[in-house]
């Protein structure tokens, strides 16, 4: 009669034999596995990780930081109140000893855009309060395109630029210095007729601002800072 078919094809029932290896090889073999094996070390990222917007204000209240507002009202009612206006105090300063913008009358037909602070809480790489930060922004979300501004592009740095120099730097034992511009975009002229409100708690008659300077929150801000 016919034998029943090998439910397990080619090796049966996959019970084979293997050729001994030399003595040579098990003797190499055995003393590998005996020897330790060393383990790198994990490689850990340096970035700095930030909390959701959403988890912002537990985060802070954990850390025993006081919350950052979000409108100039919740400035002026916080219990840090007198931070927050020393810091625009200081951003108005900056702004008026560039010549940022001139007070005048709206012209007939003429539309004003809104200008709102922006509040930070520097801290240290400890976690400790370095200082306060308050930003005057413009709404650029309310500007006319081709009327309030034209062209926005602006070129940016890439990383693979930035990664290419610091090896050069590193290969070359070079000394590399870091510095921050201090409302860099107010450095940058603006060739529009724009105008703008004037910032809160700083109302100075029923007048506006005309821009001469660029502000951040414009859309062609990076650009004529660029330029």
């Amino acid at each position: 009669s016919t034998p029943p078919a090998n439910p397990f094809g080619l090796y049966g029932d996959r019970s084979f034999s293997r050729s001994p290896s030399p003595p040579g090889d098990r003797d190499q073999a055995g003393s590998n596995a005996a020897a330790p094996q060393q383990q790198e070390p994990v490689r850990r990222s340096g970035r700095v990780s930030h909390p959701p917007v959403r988890l912002q204000p537990t985060m802070a209240a954990l850390r025993g930081l006081p919350l950052e507002p979000a409108t100039y009202d919740q400035a002026m009612q916080s219990e840090e109140a007198s931070y927050w206006r020393a810091a625009m105090d200081d951003e108005i300063a900056s702004l008026e000893d560039n010549n940022t913008w001139t007070y005048t009358t709206l012209p007939p037909g003429g539309k004003a855009i809104d200008l709102k602070w922006v509040y930070k809480i520097k801290t240290t790489a400890a976690g400790d309060i370095d200082r306060y930060k308050a930003r005057l922004v413009v709404k650029g979300f309310m500007q006319r395109g081709g009327v309030d501004y034209g062209e926005v592009f602006a070129p940016v740095s890439k990383y693979p630029t930035l990664r290419a120099l610091l090896a050069l730097v590193a290969s070359q034992d070079l000394v590399m210095h870091q510095l921050d511009i201090k409302t860099a975009f107010l450095n940058g002229d603006i060739d529009e007729e724009i105008y703008v409100t004037q910032p809160p708690g700083y109302a100075n008659g029923g007048l506006v601002c005309r821009l001469h300077r660029s502000l951040y929150g414009l859309r062609q801000a990076p650009r004529a800072w660029h330029m």
